[in-house]
């Protein structure tokens, strides 16, 4: 029994597609390069920050995941430079996931309103899984009551792997819109844990949609500050067996901003199974610095997971440049 558990516990990490999915931020609004590469170039200037999420604070599969980046802008070559770190724990299972990337994006100037930034992206990625803490059934000794300290069994398996990784993207955007795709892996790494395991991490395709207007410039009638601004976002996500479809509303003042966000999860194509993600999120613009919260109100039925929350904090070096296109810029 115990050989049988072990042997669906690596099944589940070698093949399950929770944790070959990529990481999702609900504030990838502030960080779009998280979904999209290309976004690097959009602002011609450059900048810093730091991304943490934690999901299901209140069970045992509670989720850490942190995002930061370093981007730099060259405006004598109309391109940008950028590194960037994602980390992901998992503490029910002890998995962990890292990964670091360079990231290259080019801007070109289409015609006097539109632009186009191609872009892309490489890193070495390194997941790994705690399984000292399980027993092999060639381990336990029952007629002398006692467990040895290693196995047969488990020399079939790596705890840690590591692999080159591969994305591209590109982006459209002119004063209020904007609108890209972006494939990442598609050199698709293997991730098994089996050491003559082959287990492709599935590409993850996303395409990005977004408009963001001044109020006032269409309905005058309503009191809002003259500089105030309607940011609507949308995107879609596709990776191996799971779809993602999320739709963003925000407003936008000078000094924060404050907005509502659903996400529709469809957790298998095979088994038609889904769930929508509620969120609301909010921040501060103070001089360089852009600092923002949100809170899903996820959760799995008769369980209280404790949602999930999100803080980020983002330095820009350049506020000279306006791009209305941008997120809450």
């Amino acid at each position: 029994m115990i050989r049988i558990i072990i042997i669906i516990i690596f099944f589940f990490l070698s093949t399950c597609k929770t944790c070959a999915q990529d990481p999702l931020f609900t504030q990838s609004f502030l960080v779009p390069e998280t979904l999209n590469p290309s976004f690097l170039s959009v602002y011609e200037s450059s900048s810093a920050g730091l991304l943490h999420r934690s999901q299901w604070p209140n069970l045992d599969l509670k989720i850490e995941s942190k995002y930061a980046f370093v981007n730099i802008w060259f405006e004598n070559s109309n391109s940008g430079l950028g590194i960037s770190v994602i980390d992901q724990r998992q503490n029910f299972t002890n998995y962990g996931f890292t990964q670091i990337d360079i990231n290259y994006a080019y801007q070109v100037q289409l015609t006097d309103e539109w632009f186009f930034h191609p872009s892309i992206k490489g890193g070495y990625g390194t997941r790994a899984f705690n399984s000292s803490g399980f027993n092999f059934e060639d381990q336990i000794d029952i007629l002398n009551g006692i467990i040895h300290p290693t196995s047969v069994e488990s020399t079939g398996f790596n705890s840690k792997l590591g692999y080159l990784d591969f994305s591209t993207g590109m982006l459209f955007n002119n004063e209020n819109w904007f609108f890209g795709t972006a494939l990442k892996h598609f050199n698709r790494p293997n991730i098994s844990y089996l050491i003559n395991g082959n287990v492709p991490l599935d590409m993850f395709f996303t395409v990005n949609l977004g408009y963001q207007f001044t109020i006032s410039d269409y309905f005058n009638f309503l009191s809002f500050p003259y500089d105030t601004k309607l940011k609507l976002t949308s995107n879609y996500i596709k990776q191996g067996g799971f779809k993602v479809f999320d739709f963003e509303g925000s407003f936008i003042f000078p000094n924060y901003f404050f907005g509502v966000n659903t996400k529709s999860n469809l957790q298998s194509v095979d088994s038609g199974l889904a769930s929508t993600t509620f969120s609301l999120f909010g921040g501060l613009n103070y001089e360089h610095f852009q600092f923002g919260y949100s809170y899903d109100f996820n959760g799995l039925k008769g369980l209280n997971t404790g949602g999930a929350y999100e803080l980020s904090v983002v330095y820009r070096f350049d506020l000279s440049k306006k791009c209305y296109a941008c997120p809450n810029y």
